[in-house]
C-alpha cells in the first residue's frame, strides 16, 4: 500500500517547485502546547518563518492542529492543501 495514494503525483509535479526550504527557527516568545516534543520544532520553525501553510502526512503527532490555524500558519495534510489550493478536486 501506497503511503501517501490522495495527491502525491499533483504535489510533487505542481506544488513542489514552489517550495521554500527553511533552516529552524525557534519561537520563544508564544505560548504553545505540543506533546510530541520531537515535532515541536516543526511547527515552530513554521511560525517562526512566517510560513503560509505546514503541510504534514503525520496524522498522529498533529492531530490536534490539523485543518486549524496556529499564529498564522495554516495546519493542512497534503490532501486538504491541494484541495484548498484547487489543485485536485
Amino acid at each position: 500500500m501506497r503511503k501517501h495514494p490522495a495527491g502525491a503525483v499533483d504535489w510533487v509535479r505542481i506544488v513542489r517547485a514552489g517550495l521554500e526550504a527553511v533552516g529552524s527557527v525557534y519561537v520563544l516568545d508564544r505560548p504553545i502546547v505540543f506533546e510530541a516534543t520531537k515535532d515541536k520544532p516543526v511547527i515552530l520553525s513554521a511560525i517562526g518563518c512566517d510560513a503560509d501553510y505546514l503541510v504534514t502526512s503525520d496524522t498522529t503527532d498533529f492531530a490536534h492542529i490539523l485543518g486549524t490555524v496556529v499564529y498564522g500558519v495554516k495546519v493542512r495534510t497534503p490532501k486538504s492543501f491541494l484541495l484548498e489550493m484547487g489543485v485536485v478536486a
